[in-house]
């Protein structure tokens, strides 16, 4: 686990510096998309370990899972975002759907609290935002559960065992693909 989870980064500049980028991205996007799939599966039964990632992995963890779903998924730059880790946006009748994520990849004993579920939701009117995500590795407070059933689905809080379920959902439908269902 700790090899692959290792093998899950790679330093952006020394790829996109290079000249012959597009002839290496061809050869390691299939190694990558493997790996990806090695992690989700992982996951999907293992969602307990999800705060062992190091929180731009966990980030990085989501944002593959979310173009799995099939949401068109842009990554914050990981400090600075001003709240925002993941920008998804789905295709409407009415247009696109726009919901902001905020991922807070901590040990579980330290739960969510209300402050930064309430500070979400304010980024999500001051971006105009549909809907607002809230994911950790760890537990939320009750003011922050309570806090986000007023929003009326505008807000929702996931925790591991929702990234896990998310996972299985992947894990599934690609051994349904598979089996040329």
């Amino acid at each position: 686990m700790a090899d692959l989870i290792e093998h899950f980064e790679v330093e952006s500049e020394e790829l996109y510096s290079d000249a012959t980028f597009d002839d290496k991205c061809q050869i390691i996007i299939p190694e990558f998309q493997a790996i990806y799939e090695e992690l989700i599966q992982h996951f999907a039964y293992h969602p307990e370990d999800l705060h062992n990632l190091e929180w731009r992995k966990f980030e990085r963890l989501l944002d593959a899972i979310f173009k799995n779903q099939g949401f068109v998924s842009e990554i914050g730059p990981g400090s600075g975002d001003s709240g925002v880790d993941l920008r998804l946006i789905q295709k409407a009748n009415v247009g696109e759907l726009v919901t902001l994520v905020q991922a807070k990849r901590y040990a579980p004993k330290y739960p969510i609290q209300l402050e930064p579920v309430a500070a979400l939701l304010g980024v999500m009117y001051d971006q105009n935002a549909d809907r607002g995500l809230f994911v950790t590795t760890s537990c939320y407070l009750p003011s922050a559960k309570k806090f986000a059933e007023r929003q009326k689905k505008l807000l929702t809080l996931a925790a591991s065992e929702d990234v896990g379920k998310w996972c299985r959902e992947i894990v599934v439908a690609r051994a349904h693909r598979g089996k040329g269902c």
